[in-house]
């Protein structure tokens, strides 16, 4: 590849984590200032020091909640517990697999319906034609960003572990991919008869580049076992950084060192080896948990990294700024420069289902129901023990009486042998069964009212029916109804901040008209003819997800209520307005709808119409578990 076919100054201003674009000579992987090799050593290993020792103390500190995530992992996989008796039932209930999976599904159809953005682009004054304008071009590139991003997929695996542990990340940075590509070039050449140029002949030639075929913000679901964090912190604003592990080939890490553009630094430091740590290694508990054995499986050459993400003085000027270090096996420094974003935030992005007061840990929909899970798991294994001391009964025999004790088997047909008649007697063991199914059931009960009621697995009550514009997810924005508050952090704290990111990220990066015209690139929007003009401007993400659906059908609920209880005395203006405002909560424009039943009726007054008074009785019948409405008697004649 020859220098000249390369964009240097993109490539210089294109930094990205998870796969790095080329940097710059002037870009240096490590930019410590130091006035000899020797001082340069010395700050390599402070830092070095730093983030190692930072990356112990956090370990430590957090093998308590390894502890009971491995106990939800258990029981989410169901795994069997082993016990000294043999004989006795080891059974475990799908309970945690069945809550964790119907509920997933019912809120990624409410935040994903199909064929309906999840999420609006509104500009701070939206009078301003220019601005709304823009928005509409910024909310058309994100969707299309995301769409490349694969993030729905993604986000079904974040909304499974923030149910699972309480706690989920997700990691958004600028993604840019070069490959080898095979193109079809023209090759135009005069045509001519008898030395006349009648047109054009067009042949076609195929050549090898090497191009960019991704350059865009990516959004990585990291697990939680990688993550750790600063075990003091209640936020992010507050926290001394955040290290991410993980783990690359030994030979695709020197290569990342290599070349006039190396992504790290000192990858041919002898004591860049093979960690003992690996991959496997650190997911052993949980492979262990569900009997899976990896064999030759194993990748052993691997080296771990240490990504540090936090505030450290990397320059030296003795003041802290964000900062961006990766560390090979915990000695060896590959990369300390500053924040190369210029929103200068983190890009790990957290998120909790339950926050605990105080805390940087979520809780979920399964530990605080462990103890009812094993007790669940308990009894049913009881059950099955009764049955089978039912079935195949115990026996008391007379030692001095010759019985022959193989033939001790209850089947039909069977025959004892022994010398004495009364030598042999059956221990009767009563039958508890029924006991048992009260007691399961009511833990069963438990189980649900703290995590999924069973209308959102799918059990729905006839009548129940919300009444918004999104009628296919009524049912399901009342059944879910109790984690509106979840959901409402849901939004704030991980879908708002990832959008917000992605278009800070192409204000950063987009700077050419090329970038989002070019077809290989963006090709569902490359028709636009967009420009990076086109998206700066500042703007607000909305979300259409559940929380407003449950507050719109909570209005609606309260509009009905005073409506069938007022009705009587108010004015027919009134009337208008409060239907008119039920139909913007329903999802419709007011200015869509013409009441003619809210009028006078002559002999009553202030009385509503008939028709207008059977469709409120009939909104009153849709109120469910929140209780019928009293309508007036006026109001049903």
């Amino acid at each position: 590849m020859e220098n000249q076919d390369l964009n240097l100054p993109k490539i210089n201003k294109e930094i990205s984590q998870t796969q790095p674009a080329e940097i710059s000579e002037t870009v240096s992987p490590i930019q410590i200032v130091a006035n000899s090799p020797e001082e340069r050593d010395a700050k390599e290993q402070d830092i070095i020091r730093y983030v190692a020792s930072r990356f112990r103390d956090w370990d430590s500190t957090r093998k308590t909640r390894e502890r009971i995530w491995q106990r939800i992992y258990q029981l989410y996989f169901t795994t069997a517990e082993q016990y000294k008796t043999g004989t006795r039932s080891s059974i475990t209930l799908p309970i945690i697999f069945q809550i964790i999976e119907s509920a997933i599904p019912k809120l990624a159809n409410v935040l994903f319906a199909q064929g309906e953005d999840f999420f609006e682009v509104t500009p701070t004054d939206q009078n301003n034609t220019e601005l709304v304008t823009k928005a509409e071009a910024i909310k058309c590139l994100l969707s299309t960003q995301l769409s490349k991003a694969d993030f729905f997929t993604k986000f079904l695996d974040f909304i499974k572990q923030i149910m699972l542990y309480g706690t989920a990340y997700m990691k958004v940075y600028w993604k840019v991919k070069r490959e080898w590509v095979w193109e079809r070039v023209p090759v135009r050449s005069p045509q001519t008869v008898f030395g006349i140029t009648i047109g054009e002949k067009v042949s076609w030639e195929e050549s090898k580049s090497y191009k960019v075929v991704e350059r865009r913000p990516e959004v990585e679901i990291l697990d939680i076992l990688d993550v750790f964090p600063d075990p003091d912190a209640q936020s992010e604003e507050d926290s001394k950084g955040i290290i991410i592990r993980s783990w690359i080939d030994k030979e695709d890490l020197k290569e990342l060192g290599q070349g006039k553009y190396p992504i790290y630094a000192n990858t041919e430091k002898n004591e860049v080896q093979i960690s003992e740590d690996s991959f496997v290694t650190s997911r052993s508990e949980r492979y262990a948990a569900r009997g899976v054995t990896l064999g030759n499986v194993q990748n052993k050459n691997q080296v771990e990294l240490l990504e540090f993400w936090g505030k450290y003085d990397v320059d030296g000027d003795g003041i802290k700024e964000e900062a961006y270090i990766v560390i090979a096996n915990r000695q060896v420094l590959l990369k300390a420069q500053a924040n190369p974003f210029h929103h200068q935030k983190r890009p790990i992005i957290r998120g909790v289902l339950f926050p605990a007061p105080k805390e940087w840990y979520g809780i979920g929909l399964v530990e605080p129901v462990i103890s009812e899970v094993h007790e669940l798991n308990t009894l049913r294994r009881q059950r099955i023990d009764n049955i089978n001391l039912v079935l195949n009964r115990m026996w008391q025999v007379n030692t001095l009486a010759d019985v022959d004790l193989e033939t001790l088997i209850s089947s039909p047909g069977n025959i004892i042998l022994t010398d004495v008649m009364d030598a042999v007697k059956p221990l009767d063991t009563p039958d508890v069964t029924s006991s048992a199914y009260n007691e399961a059931n009511i833990v069963q009960m438990d189980i649900e009212r703290a995590t999924v009621p069973p209308s959102a697995q799918g059990n729905t009550t006839s009548g129940q029916l919300g009444r918004t514009a999104r009628g296919a997810q009524m049912i399901i924005g009342q059944a879910l109804e109790k984690f509106g508050t979840a959901t409402k952090l849901l939004e704030e704290m991980t879908l708002k901040k990832m959008l917000q990111m992605f278009h800070q990220l192409n204000l950063q990066f987009v700077d050419d008209d090329e970038v989002l015209q070019d077809p290989f690139l963006y090709s569902d929007i490359a028709s636009l003819q967009m420009t990076p003009e086109d998206i700066r401007a500042d703007v607000k993400f909305k979300m259409i997800g559940i929380s407003e659906m449950v507050g719109s059908e909570g209005k609606i609920n309260q509009i009905v209520s005073f409506m069938g209880v007022f009705g009587k005395v108010l004015s027919p203006e009134s009337i208008t307005s409060l239907s008119q405002k039920v139909w913007t909560l329903m999802g419709f424009n007011k200015n869509e709808i013409t009441l003619a039943g809210a009028q006078l009726v002559p002999g009553v007054e202030n009385v509503v119409d008939p028709t207008v008074s059977a469709a409120i009785v009939g909104q009153s019948g849709n109120q469910g578990t929140q209780g019928q409405v009293s309508v007036p008697p006026t109001l049903g004649k």
